[in-house]
């Protein structure tokens, strides 16, 4: 499997080689496919098979040597654009973006959401003008493919934006990542470009077009209680872990002691099933004897 990004502007390039000796390899043949003319597959069907010529260049000798392209035999291939996939661009912890490739594909949004980049307050001196320091702020936000940007506050370490933009929302389950930088390419700043910087201050609204009447409570594959999913510091806790070695020998402790009255309880289910087995599968062997006498009588009996 291979990564293409559109426009499509460089082909499949496919080689077919002979290994002739140790680190030697003839080309038998090669075939070029346009990405442009590839199937595209968009559910589980597989798409069809193709033949594709195998061409081979020659080296004519004589006066002036020339290559030429010739034919040289043929190859089967199943080749297709999976268009199901989203490729990731960001870091799966900050995924803004979940939606497959094509937009065929792609589910109607669940709702706005209505982001307000207000001020920030705090930033550090990045460069320095008249002999003293400053920043030229500005604030960029980025989700799915839409990138947004302010303006550029000249000269102030508390900036004040005020603007308010919307985005379409697609996935709950994603992130809005939002950054406060200076812009380094004014009064001959810092020729690095932009730095990282400062805290903002934000207002966020969301509306879910979501039916709340049939919306579970708690996540389903999750007993809240049983995972003690109550202790907010453990639930939000950052990755690498930031609390004390006591803290967390605190929570291994309680992860062993669930995972010990669970396989206690796992052990009791197994001792439980293999009674029932024994239960159905127990006989008299006196049964058969019994049946078989009953039966000899029975016919004596008639006869």
């Amino acid at each position: 499997m291979y990564i293409a990004a559109e426009p499509f502007e460089e082909p499949l390039v496919l080689t077919v080689e002979d290994r002739v000796g140790p680190n030697k390899d003839e080309i038998l043949g090669m075939c070029m496919i346009p990405l442009q003319n590839v199937q595209r597959r968009l559910d589980h069907k597989p798409v069809n098979t193709r033949w594709f010529n195998l061409e081979k260049h020659v080296v004519i000798e004589g006066e002036q040597k020339k290559k030429e392209t010739k034919f040289s035999s043929r190859i089967h291939l199943r080749v297709c654009l999976e268009d199901g996939y989203h490729m990731l661009d960001e870091s799966t912890h900050y995924s803004s973006d979940l939606r497959p490739t094509t937009k065929q594909l792609w589910k109607s949004s669940i709702g706005i959401l209505e982001v307000g980049i207000i001020s920030a307050q705090g930033l550090m001196l990045m460069k320095t003008r008249d002999g003293k320091g400053t920043t030229y702020a500005h604030c960029v936000a980025k989700y799915g493919q839409k990138w947004i940007r302010t303006w550029t506050i000249m000269d102030s370490l508390v900036p004040k934006w005020n603007k308010e933009y919307i985005l379409e929302v697609f996935d709950p389950c994603t992130v809005i990542t939002i950054g406060d930088f200076d812009n380094g390419h004014l009064h001959g700043g810092d020729k690095s470009g932009v730095k990282k910087m400062g805290e903002m201050q934000l207002a966020i609204v969301s509306n879910w077009n979501l039916d709340l009447q049939w919306r579970p409570r708690h996540p389903p594959p999750m007993d809240t209680r049983l995972s003690h999913a109550d202790e907010l510091d453990d639930e939000f806790d950052t990755f690498p872990i930031s609390r004390s070695s006591d803290i967390i020998r605190k929570r291994y402790d309680r992860l062993r002691s669930i995972a010990g009255r669970f396989q206690t309880v796992v052990g009791d289910l197994t001792t439980q099933e293999k009674r029932f087995h024994n239960l159905l599968s127990w006989r008299d062997i006196r049964l058969p004897l019994s049946l078989s006498h009953s039966a000899s009588c029975l016919l004596n009996f008639q006869d």
